[in-house]
């Protein structure tokens, strides 16, 4: 505005979208106007820019040219996490012979083939490939462990070591090499046999086996 001269001043005027108080407002004038034109044409296509970019992030989870099956695979999961199958494994709910059939429906069909799958995964469970990427649900965890960690009988260094273990089981979805038990953090209150009497761990790695079994598919 203030390279024109053909403003014919300012009024007081209700604004289109406050109308509740007046307020100090420009004379319309064709320039005026055609700043509101281009405003509603820049918008337009920020729209629609922006409902492109959502279609093409579909588009390219079956696009060999855009990415791999892995990577299809991990983007299906995380964007399907409420189908009721993923959710089980997410939810530690063990799985039935349909439910496996659905994975390889989704494995083997609506994301790649069978052979892809194996040149990828080789002979890893659906189940545990689907845990390790969409991870065990916190409260799926606490409600495994709740026995240790709402006992009265472990001490906090005992407490924290189950803590540390649900922390990486939330994470990871499994854990199948029991040896990461001796790496840090785990072992930075000592180890396993000076942390725990053999029964109290008997009874944590059976809820470790536990998580494991329902995720094999």
């Amino acid at each position: 505005m203030a390279l024109s001269d053909e403003c014919e001043g300012f009024k007081k005027g209700r604004c289109l979208f406050n109308p509740l108080k007046k307020r100090t407002c420009c004379c319309n004038n064709e320039h005026i106007q055609y700043a509101a034109d281009v405003a509603s044409i820049l918008m337009y296509f920020k729209i629609k820019d922006n409902i492109l970019d959502m279609t093409w992030k579909e588009a390219s989870l079956a696009n060999d040219d855009l990415e791999n099956y892995k990577a299809k695979v991990e983007y299906y999961l995380k964007e399907h996490e409420d189908n009721i199958v993923i959710n089980k494994l997410k939810t530690n709910k063990p799985l039935t012979n349909l439910d496996v059939k659905e994975l390889e429906k989704i494995m083997w069909h609506e994301i790649g083939t069978r052979q892809e799958y194996e040149n990828e995964y080789g002979d890893t469970p659906m189940g545990e490939l689907v845990r390790s990427v969409v991870g065990l649900s916190v409260e799926a965890a606490n409600e495994a462990f709740s026995e240790y960690l709402n006992s009265n009988n472990l001490n906090s260094v005992q407490i924290d070591f189950v803590k540390r273990v649900v922390d990486y089981v939330v994470k990871n979805g499994i854990m199948k090499d029991l040896s990461v038990l001796g790496e840090y953090p785990f072992d930075e209150n000592g180890s396993i046999t000076e942390i725990f009497d053999m029964g109290t761990w008997s009874g944590i790695k059976k809820v470790i086996d536990a998580i494991n079994d329902n995720a094999v598919a």
